[in-house]
């Protein structure tokens, strides 16, 4: 049986559904059971439970021998990956694969990434068999833009011209769910990206032909953006860890592509195109 925490996230959401598309045992982790099974495929197993507390955790990992260990952006999830660890192994899990971030380090500038970094260094010093995901910026991240791009035909973000090498959920779930069901993947770290680094101009540009109509890229003020989140009721914690980290990437220029989602799955990474397409809906 797999643990999947995290489950009615864009990540979480995706693993389950592709590891129930092959048949694996699934259960899912969630706050509330009975809305998180209205969200997931049918005959995916739910249990009511938080990271914040341990009980919940030892009832949902009875019986499970794989844990896909994902955490939203949270002051505390540092606290809730060790609480996790510790259920896991008093759980006898065999093989702990966890979601971390791109550049994720313990010594890292950054906020999130030395919280990410040292989640990584509790798991893989816990004796539990591990896998890490550092995938970078997602594609469905644009989704939360769609209501502008609706309306106003425009997107605002504080990214200059960088350009990242953002990858499809869908890759990072079904490289977790390989993970999670064919053996050699224990205590590796993979390095996930798309086919290629775009900066949001481009994607500008692409959603234009697409749509048929301008779309425009508008880049925005770091406080601008900071303070548009803190607005819309984002905590502040959270507000000021994803704008240090959007700082970053927006000066580090071109983000390196990676071939890891081809080497394990066979196939190349969704790419831009892909993704547009498949979501056009959303931006109409």
């Amino acid at each position: 049986m797999i643990l999947v925490t995290g489950a009615t996230g864009n990540n979480g959401s995706a693993a389950v559904a592709r590891l129930a598309a092959l048949g694996a045992p699934v259960r899912a982790l969630a706050r509330d059971a009975a809305r998180a099974a209205g969200r997931l495929p049918a005959g995916v197993e739910v249990v009511e439970g938080d990271l914040a507390e341990a009980e919940t955790l030892a009832r949902a990992l009875d019986g499970c021998d794989h844990l896909y260990l994902i955490l939203p952006v949270h002051e505390r999830a540092l606290e809730y990956v060790g609480r996790a660890v510790d259920a896991a192994r008093a759980a006898g899990v065999q093989h702990v694969v966890r979601l971390s971030a791109a550049g994720a380090d313990p010594e890292a500038p950054l906020t999130l990434l030395r919280q990410h970094g040292s989640a990584d260094r509790l798991l893989t010093d816990s004796g539990l068999g591990w896998t890490i995901l550092r995938p970078g910026s997602f594609f469905q991240n644009l989704l939360m833009s769609a209501g502008f791009i609706r309306d106003a035909g425009e997107f605002y973000l504080p990214m200059r011209d960088a350009r990242l090498a953002m990858i499809d959920t869908r890759d990072v779930a079904d490289v977790a769910a390989r993970t999670l069901t064919a053996p050699g993947h224990m205590g590796k770290s993979y390095h996930l990206t798309g086919p290629e680094a775009v900066s949001y101009q481009q994607v500008a540009e692409h959603l234009s032909e697409l749509l048929g109509r301008p779309i425009h890229y508008v880049d925005v003020p770091p406080q601008a953006f900071l303070e548009g989140m803190l607005d819309s009721g984002v905590p502040r914690w959270d507000a000021e860890a994803i704008s240090e980290l959007f700082a970053l990437v927006a000066g580090s220029g071109v983000q390196d592509v990676s071939d890891v989602v081809e080497n394990v799955l066979g196939r190349p990474p969704r790419g831009l195109d892909r993704f547009l397409r498949d979501h056009l809906d959303a931006f109409r």
